[in-house]
């Protein structure tokens, strides 16, 4: 699939490469919250015959865990969960409506998170997850880049994100436009699903080893993935 890129704003771009910071929503993806006792067990072993129905981030909360999908794939994975909704004590809840994302990019992002949220909670490590009190609401924060600069995603509910998007702007920070976004994620080298890959991809195709187990065996599909990534290497 190819993308055109109409409009990349110099200053834009800039903000994030040159050390300052760029705030981007990301609120158009979906997020489906699965909870209930059986959770864990259920989402270990969700992955479908080795090929790729949609990419995604599982990301703990106190309620149960977040999923957070491309947009595209969101009516994908709610159909594939919800059929196994009654096998479990798992329970789905869609919930992109009442949420938002937004994302702050760059070498300026600790100094602005800090600034609005304290030095500790704000601060996790890579792909780590915190949760902080903002104005009486929760905000679940996890370390993530989409454009290989320092950067934190920042799930919020639909009624905080303006207040929360104004605190970022006097704080610092540079709305972002997508078509800037997207230069950048290409320039990083991060695949996009829909874009870059498809069903008709494994996930060995696509640069995201770090999202998939190798070893621990017992999910759908892990054979044919394990089969892929080894048979070129030799017994010792």
């Amino acid at each position: 699939m190819t993308v055109a890129i109409h409009k990349i704003s110099a200053a834009e771009y800039s903000t994030v490469r040159d050390g300052g910071a760029g705030l981007i929503d990301l609120s158009a993806r979906g997020r489906i919250l699965i909870s209930g006792t059986e959770a864990v067990m259920f989402l270990n072993g969700l992955i479908i015959q080795g090929r790729l129905l949609a990419a995604v981030r599982v990301i703990h909360r106190n309620e149960g865990f977040l999923i957070d999908t491309e947009n595209a794939t969101r009516a994908t994975v709610v159909k594939l969960l919800e059929r196994f909704a009654l096998a479990g004590d798992f329970r789905l809840a869609d919930l992109t409506q009442n949420t938002a994302l937004l994302s702050i990019q760059g070498a300026q992002a600790p100094e602005i998170m800090a600034a609005i949220f304290g030095e500790t909670p704000s601060n996790p490590g890579r792909d780590a997850v915190a949760s902080v009190d903002w104005q009486g609401k929760q905000v679940t924060i996890i370390r993530a880049t989409h454009t290989a600069e320092d950067g934190f995603d920042l799930f919020v509910s639909a009624s905080e994100v303006e207040a929360l998007r104004d605190a970022f702007i006097k704080a610092g920070a540079q709305p972002i436009g997508n078509d800037t976004v997207e230069t950048l994620r290409l320039e990083a080298g991060i695949a996009r699903y829909g874009i870059d890959m498809d069903e008709t991809n494994v996930v060995t195709e696509t640069n995201l080893d770090d999202a998939v187990s190798f070893t621990k065996g017992c999910y759908i599909g892990q054979e044919i993935i394990a089969r892929i990534k080894y048979r070129f290497l030799k017994a010792k």
